[in-house]
């Protein structure tokens, strides 16, 4: 008991203790510092935001004219995507999404629709069941209902007729 108190004593006298003391309370302050203020205003929280306005629909030049009022950048994407809603040539998909909250000049990426996709059908008469599905998997469409009927000359599980027409 009494040799702690000694140590105590001395620890408290010490200048390399005192020097120890002080730079661990400078790191905390320091590494404070660093957390609160500098942190964010390197990652931007400090910048003005705004939301993203929604472009799924609307022309090129309508969409380029909402994102510049709105404060962002733009950038359009060169593949497009097929689809049967939206015509050729109107924005698509657009990221980060509608709504959204984001920094101002940030840029927003745009997707073109391409519009409804053709394809040929394929002539299925005359194939089994399995060989049909995989014609129209290849073409990229999708088997529909299937139909049963009867007929004496065409053998049991064979296309008969597509709607619509090969």
């Amino acid at each position: 008991m009494n040799k702690l108190k000694s140590v105590l004593a001395w620890l408290q006298k010490s200048p390399i203790v005192k020097a120890v003391v002080i730079w661990i309370v400078a790191l905390i302050v320091l590494a404070f510092f660093v957390d609160k203020l500098m942190l964010p205003l390197f990652a931007g929280k400090f910048a003005k935001t705004g939301p993203v306005p929604n472009l799924e629909g609307l022309s090129q030049e309508a969409a380029e004219a909402a994102l510049t009022d709105a404060g962002f950048k733009y950038e359009w994407l060169e593949e497009g995507r097929y689809n049967s809603q939206i015509p050729a040539g109107m924005v698509l998909v657009q990221m980060p999404a509608a709504g959204r909250t984001a920094k101002l000049g940030r840029t927003v990426k745009l997707t073109k629709s391409l519009g409804l996709r053709e394809v040929e059908i394929p002539d299925l008469r005359g194939k089994s069941q399995k060989q049909a599905g995989i014609s129209l998997t290849r073409a990229g469409l999708v088997q529909g209902e299937i139909v049963k009927g009867a007929h004496q000359s065409i053998p049991r599980g064979v296309v008969i007729r597509t709607i619509p027409m090969a």
